[in-house]
């Protein structure tokens, strides 16, 4: 389930990124109270790894019962409204969880009467010192496309920045993913897939379609193999 699929031990932070990380993962093991850093914003660009972060601390507080988690995108915020028909009641449900984390904020630049009702959602709990979690792909005073009343709301927040991957980062990924599914790479050969590859998630793509070849053909990768799948990867 996604809920197993998602913890810290798996995020490698990088130097850049430690304070974010680390500010997230002492919420999530009770070291700091849920609500002294009300309300938490991550923003980054896409595959930074701000849905890992948000996901591990829903899983942490969940399966260690620290509190109960409701846990959206707006398109999946959107739906709840939906299915309840009824505002009031869908406001409600939301209301009886004691952490809020919205991931994708910026799909919500599109849903104007979604945004207000999130800062109706935001006050009350806000109010109740209950934990506000969001993570967008726009630092909140540069998203021109939220409502006044809900950018202000997420500026006064503790705003973190979450930064892309950098090699020494990407090199750590890759020997540890390796590790992890017994292929074989030579040290040169992740170095090449830290070097070409940005993300961690094209890098698990590829470290995944050359597994599954070398499970295919049954013998360790050859430096032919490696390179030509490397070249014509995306």
């Amino acid at each position: 389930s996604m809920r197993k699929a998602y913890s810290f031990a798996d995020f490698i932070p990088g130097e850049k990124n430690f304070f974010p990380v680390e500010t997230i993962r002492r919420i999530a093991l009770g070291e700091e109270p849920l609500g002294k850093f009300n309300q938490l914003v991550l923003w980054g660009e896409s595959s930074s790894g701000k849905t890992h972060l948000l996901r591990a601390l829903a899983n942490e507080l969940i399966t260690s019962n620290r509190a109960s988690v409701f846990f959206c995108t707006p398109e999946e915020l959107k739906t709840h409204y939906d299915i309840t028909k009824n505002n009031r009641r869908a406001r409600q449900r939301i209301l009886a969880h004691n952490v809020l984390i919205v991931d994708d904020l910026q799909k919500i630049y599109s849903m104007p009467a979604l945004q207000d009702e999130l800062v109706l959602l935001f006050d009350a709990m806000h109010e109740d010192n209950r934990q506000l979690v969001f993570a967008g792909l726009h630092k909140p005073g540069e998203a021109k496309d939220l409502h006044l009343r809900l950018r202000s709301r997420l500026e006064e927040g503790l705003c973190l920045a979450i930064k892309e991957a950098d090699l020494e980062v990407r090199t750590h990924y890759v020997t540890a993913q390796c590790a992890a599914i017994g292929l074989a790479l030579s040290k040169n050969q992740i170095l090449t897939l830290a070097a070409r590859f940005e993300s961690l998630r094209q890098l698990n793509g590829i470290i995944k379609r050359l597994s599954a070849y070398s499970s295919l053909t049954q013998r360790e990768l050859l430096d032919s193999d490696f390179e030509s799948m490397v070249r014509h990867a995306g």
